[in-house]
């Protein structure tokens, strides 16, 4: 017993001072174990702030880099509105100078852009703005061209190229731009003009023009050149239209003005003579039918009506009055004059 007694007093210190030992032992090891982790931490935050960093002042100089390269682009298409816009419209050609242009547009020249913009061609730009810098340059190649017997139509691709820089940044931004052109040479229909005074105007003239009359244009979704008001210059508008109406229609107009007084009498069914025409109203017909009225002298009233299926056509000369009367369904003609009524079965 006292054995026994003695070994149990023995290994209680053995015993403390084992556990103490390995209690401090553990403190040591995890507190290197916080150590290590915490400075793992630190360094990776430190590093992944240093890579946030520079992703972050990339984005911004690539942002930059957008913004350099679409202003040139801006800059560039503005720059060839106002061009197009400043030049006086119409502008006014001889016909040796539309065949110049015509032969050369077909060879693939651009004669005639550099004669709208006012300019040769490419057209470059460079500008700048504190750190950012860029340049365009506008560029055709004709697509398609239609020729008609007295003007042209040609159609060209146009490209806006832009290229925006950083002064410490070395990469480079490149834009396009594509647009299309179709320009018109030779004698115009009058459609193709938005307002045209046909009158030769100073400037002063033009300015007051436009302000004793404001004209608003409705915006097109096609054309992106501003409408304006186009001053020929000079009178470019023929003074009769038979010839476009003779080639519309595609047929020969009678001109009793070009008739000798024999032959506008023989045309009418009178005797030909060189004695005047007496005043009246004359319903011309040959071997094909009728072929109209002839008018002599000065017409004081006409009237234009409708009668049932027939339409009417009154002429009043002094006290005399002439009636024509025609139907397409059935086919019907009267012509009632101050001696007769004449009937046909065709009109």
């Amino acid at each position: 017993m006292k054995f026994l007694s003695s070994l149990r007093i023995r290994l209680y210190p053995l015993i403390g001072r084992i556990r103490f030992k390995k209690l401090q032992g553990s403190i040591t090891l995890l507190s290197l174990f916080i150590f290590f982790v915490f400075c793992s931490l630190g360094m990776g935050m430190l590093l992944m702030s240093q890579i946030y960093s520079k992703i972050s002042a990339y984005k911004k100089d690539t942002i930059l880099l957008n913004y350099a390269s679409e202003n040139g682009i801006k800059q560039g298409y503005s720059f060839l509105i106002d061009k197009i816009s400043g030049q006086a419209s119409p502008i006014l050609l001889s016909n040796l100078e539309m065949e110049t242009l015509k032969e050369d547009t077909l060879q693939g020249g651009t004669l005639i852009i550099e004669k709208l913009v006012g300019m040769e061609i490419p057209l470059y730009m460079t500008s700048s703005w504190k750190w950012m810098s860029w340049e365009s340059q506008t560029k055709w190649a004709l697509d398609h061209m239609e020729i008609e017997e007295k003007s042209f139509q040609a159609e060209f691709a146009v490209f806006i190229e832009s290229k925006g820089t950083l002064k410490y940044f070395k990469h480079i931004k490149t834009s396009t731009l594509n647009l299309e052109m179709k320009i018109f040479s030779g004698y115009l229909p009058l459609a193709r003009f938005s307002f045209l005074l046909d009158q030769d105007l100073t400037p002063e003239q033009k300015l007051d023009f436009s302000a004793l009359n404001p004209v608003e244009f409705m915006p097109s979704a096609e054309n992106k050149l501003p409408l304006q008001i186009s001053y020929s210059g000079d009178n470019i508008l023929p003074q009769t239209a038979v010839p476009q109406i003779e080639k519309a229609l595609r047929i020969n107009l009678f001109q009793p003005q070009s008739l000798s007084v024999s032959q506008l009498r023989q045309a009418l069914g009178l005797e030909p003579t060189e004695e005047p025409i007496p005043e009246g109203v004359y319903l011309i017909q040959d071997d094909f039918g009728l072929g109209g009225i002839y008018v002599q002298g000065d017409c004081d009233e006409l009237i234009l009506a409708i009668e049932g299926d027939f339409q009417v056509l009154s002429f009043t000369i002094g006290d005399r009055v002439w009636i024509l009367k025609f139907s397409l369904n059935p086919q019907n003609t009267q012509f009632i004059t101050p001696e007769e009524t004449q009937f046909f079965d065709d009109i």
